[in-house]
C-alpha cells in the first residue's frame, strides 16, 4: 500500500478511490504503514538534525532542556550529541523499514489473528519479527561497547595517514594496509561532519556491522528457514569477532555485508536469476575487493562454490563475465593508487608480503588456534565442542550432497591454494568472514528447527534470543578487563581486536597543558600507544612532533634539537609488573637508564644527549617522564622532519 493511498483512504471515510468499502484488516494495515512512514520521518528529522552546525546544535539543546537536565553532557562535546542523533536515527530508520517491510503480518497480529490481505507472499510471523528487532538491538547495545572505548593503534593509523587528509589521498595512497579505501572513504565523511572523535571513526563500521544482522536473517531465512535465519542473525549480533569488528574503525564488517549480498546474489543466479543478479555480483565483488584485497579469500571460495552448484556453458560463461566485469571496475577504483604507487603497491604492505612455506606453517597454526579462541570468546569449556559440532555438521552435510556444506570446502581449497602459491601470512582477523558461512554449511541437520508446529517455532526463537544474550553477557564479563589497559604487547595474547590503552585521552590532555613548540613526545615501540594519543591531540589542536622509540639509524643524537622529550610508558612495564628479556631491566635503577632500555638505545648515547630524566605525571595505566636535553646539544642539533622520525607509524 503506497502512501498516496493511504493518504487517498485516510480523506474518504474508508473508501478507496473506486467506491470499496476498506475491510478491518485493511485498515490496520493502513495503520500500521502509516506507523512505519512515521518512524521513518522520525529518523530523517534526527538525521537532519544531526547535521547541524555546532552552533545551532546547542542553540536547539538550550530551547529543548532549559533546566539543564542533560545539557551538561553536550556543551562541551556536541559530537556526543551528534553520535546519539545519529544511533536514534539508525535505530528509528531501521524499525520503520522493518515494520513497512512486514506491516501485513503485524497488522494481522494486531487485527487478533484475522488473515489481512492475502495478494502479496507471506512474510514472517509477527513473532519473527520481534526476535529479530530484539537480536538488533543487542547487537547494537553490544556494539555501542566498543565504539566507546579509546582509540586502538590500527585505527589510529587509519585516520592520522588517510582520513585526515584529503579525499583524494584516500582513495589514491596505499602506503600501509590500514587503508581499507572504501571504508576510509566513509571515514573520510564521517570525521569531516562530526571530527575526529571516536564514535565519528568507528561509525561506519559501526553501522555496517549493525546492517549484517538483518541482512543475515535474509539470507538464512531464505536457505534455511525462519529459525535458521534467526539464528544466524544471533550469530552476527553477538559473535565475538563481530561485535568487536563493529566497534574498531576497520574494513571487515564491510565486507561482511558485501559477502552476504554476494552470496544471496549468487543463490538468485544459480536458480536462473537475471542480469539484475549478475550486475549485483560484479558491483559488490569490486567494493569489497576496494575495501581490502583480503576479500580475495571469500570472493574465489564463492567463485568455486557457484560452478561446482552449476557448470553449464552458458552460467560459466555468465559468471566469468560477472568476476571479469568485477575485476575491471576494481582496477578503476584502484586506478589512483596505481598511477601515484604502481601495481605492486596493493601487494606489498603487512600481510601481503611474500612468507616461506615453513614460516607460513608456522604462523598459521598460531593464526588457527587464536582464531578460534576469537570465534568462541565467551564460551569458556563449551567453546571447542561447537566448533566440533559445526565440524561435524558440515561432514554430515556433505553426505547428503548439501550447497552449503560444499561452500566450506571450496572455501578451505581455495585459501590453502592461494595461500601456498603466494605466500600470504595468514592472519586470523581476514578470516573472520568463514564463520557465519560455517555455520550454514552445518545447519542442513537442524531440520527441527523448520518444523511445522507453531509453539516449536516460537518457543526456538525465545530459545534462540535468550542464548544470545547470555552469550553476549558472558563476553562482557570474560573480557571486561582487557578493555580498561593495554593488552597487546610481548607478554600476554590479546582478544579477537587486541587492547586500548585507555589513558590515551588523559595523556593527551594533560600534554597539550605544557606543549611548547619544539617539544618531543616519545613511546615505546608500540603503536597502540602513540598513534591514539595523536588523534586526542588532533582533537585539541595540535600536531606536535612524536617518535616510536629510538631507532638503529639515526639515535638519539639526531633529535637533540628537541630540548624537552615527553616519554610514555605503560606503569605495568614501568613498575616491573611484567617480567621477560623485553622487560627485565626496566625494573629499578637511575631513571635515564630505563628510559634508555625502552626506548631500546643504548644508555651511554642517550646520557651523551639528555641531562635527566624524571616522572612528570602519573596516570592510572600510564607513566610519562620528562627528559631534558643537555643546552648545548640543543642548540647545536638540528631538528629532523616528522616524516624522517616517524614514516607513517612503521
Amino acid at each position: 500500500m503506497t502512501i498516496e493511498r493511504l493518504l487517498q483512504t485516510e480523506g474518504m471515510g474508508g473508501k478507496t478511490a473506486g467506491g470499496s468499502v476498506i475491510t478491518g484488516p485493511d485498515r490496520v494495515e493502513r495503520r500500521v504503514t502509516i506507523a512505519a512512514w512515521g518512524l521513518i520521518a522520525g529518523a530523517g528529522v534526527a538525521l537532519a538534525t544531526a547535521l547541524l552546525p555546532d552552533a545551532s546544535l546547542l542553540r536547539l539543546v538550550q530551547t529543548v532542556d532549559p533546566d539543564r537536565t542533560v545539557r551538561p553532557l553536550f556543551d562541551a562535546n556536541p559530537t556526543m550529541l551528534r553520535a546519539a542523533l545519529l544511533l536514534c536515527a539508525s535505530g528509528l530508520g531501521l524499525l520503520g523499514v522493518a515494520v513497512r517491510r512486514w506491516s501485513g503480518p503485524i497488522a494481522a497480529w494486531l487485527g487478533a489473528g484475522s488473515p489481512g490481505r492475502t495478494d502479496r507472499p507471506p512474510g514472517p510471523e509477527p513473532w519473527v519479527w520481534a526476535t529479530l528487532v530484539g537480536l538488533v538491538l543487542l547487537g547494537i547495545a553490544l556494539r555501542w561497547v566498543h565504539v566507546g572505548l579509546p582509540l586502538e593503534g590500527d585505527e589510529s593509523q587509519t585516520y592520522i595517514f588517510f582520513a585526515s587528509r584529503s579525499l583524494l589521498d584516500v582513495v589514491s595512497d596505499y602506503t600501509a594496509p590500514n587503508n581499507h579505501v572504501f571504508h576510509t572513504v566513509f571515514v573520510w565523511f564521517s570525521t569531516k561532519l562530526f571530527g575526529p572523535h571516536p564514535i565519528a571513526i568507528r561509525a561506519p563500521a559501526f553501522l555496517a556491522g549493525v546492517a549484517a544482522i538483518p541482512i543475515a536473517f535474509a539470507l538464512g531465512r531464505r536457505e534455511r528457514g525462519a529459525l535458521l535465519g534467526l539464528a544466524l542473525a544471533a550469530l552476527i549480533a553477538v559473535g565475538p569477532p563481530f561485535v568487536e569488528f563493529s566497534g574498531r574503525a576497520r574494513g571487515y564488517t564491510l565486507q561482511l555485508v558485501l559477502l552476504l549480498w554476494i552470496l544471496m546474489t549468487v543463490r538468485r543466479a544459480v536458480a536462473g536469476g537475471g542480469g539484475k543478479a549478475w550486475l549485483e555480483l560484479s558491483l559488490a565483488s569490486a567494493l569489497g575487493m576496494w575495501t581490502s584485497p583480503s576479500f580475495v579469500l571469500p570472493l574465489g571460495g564463492v567463485a568455486l562454490w557457484a560452478l561446482w552448484l552449476r557448470h553449464d556453458p552458458p552460467f560459466v560463461g555468465r559468471l566469468a563475465g560477472a568476476l571479469g566485469t568485477g575485476a575491471g571496475l576494481t582496477l578503476v577504483l584502484y586506478g589512483p593508487i596505481i598511477v601515484r604507487s604502481g601495481l605492486r603497491s596493493l601487494a606489498s604492505p603487512g600481510a601481503w608480503e611474500p612468507q616461506s612455506l615453513d614460516g607460513i606453517l608456522r604462523m598459521g597454526g598460531r593464526e588457527a588456534e587464536f582464531l578460534a579462541e576469537c570465534w568462541t570468546g565467551g564460551l569458556g569449556p563449551l567453546g571447542w565442542p561447537a566448533l566440533a559440532l559445526l565440524g561435524a555438521g558440515v561432514l554430515w552435510g556433505l553426505r547428503r550432497g548439501d550447497a552449503w556444506a560444499r561452500l566450506i570446502v571450496c572455501c578451505v581449497v581455495w585459501y590453502v591454494a592461494f595461500t601456498l602459491t603466494r605466500g600470504l601470512k595468514p592472519r586470523a582477523r581476514m578470516m573472520n568472514w568463514a564463520l557465519p558461512l560455517l555455520f550454514l554449511g552445518a545447519a542442513g541437520w537442524a531440520a527441527w528447527m523448520q518444523a511445522d508446529s507453531v509453539r516449536v517455532r516460537r518457543w526456538g526463537a525465545l530459545a534462540i534470543l535468550s542464548l544470545a544474550a547470555a552469550w553476549g553477557s558472558a563476553q562482557v564479563l570474560a573480557h571486561a578487563d582487557h578493555r580498561t589497559r593495554f593488552v597487546r604487547g610481548h607478554d600476554e595474547e590479546n582478544f579477537c581486536t587486541g587492547g586500548y590503552f585507555a589513558d590515551s585521552e588523559s595523556v593527551a590532555r594533560a600534554f597539550a597543558e605544557v606543549y611548547e613548540d619544539g617539544d618531543l613526545l616519545v613511546t615505546p615501540p608500540f603503536a597502540g600507544i602513540l598513534n591514539p594519543i595523536r588523534v586526542e591531540l588532533m582533537r585539541e589542536g595540535l600536531s606536535p612532533t612524536v617518535a616510536y622509540s629510538f631507532s638503529r639509524a639515526w639515535g638519539p643524537a639526531r633529535i637533540g634539537g628537541y630540548p624537552t622529550w615527553y616519554v610514555v610508558a605503560q606503569r605495568r612495564h614501568w613498575d616491573g609488573s611484567v617480567t621477560g628479556p623485553a622487560f627485565d631491566a626496566l625494573a629499578g635503577g637511575d631513571p635515564l637508564d630505563r628510559v634508555a632500555e625502552m626506548l631500546q638505545t643504548e644508555p651511554t648515547a642517550l646520557r651523551g644527549v639528555a641531562g635527566a630524566a624524571e616522572v612528570w605525571r602519573e596516570f592510572e595505566n600510564a607513566v610519562v617522564l620528562r627528559v631534558e636535553v643537555r643546552p648545548e646539544v640543543a642548540a647545536a642539533t638540528e631538528r629532523l622532519a616528522d616524516r624522517d622520525i616517524i614514516p607513517y607509524g612503521w
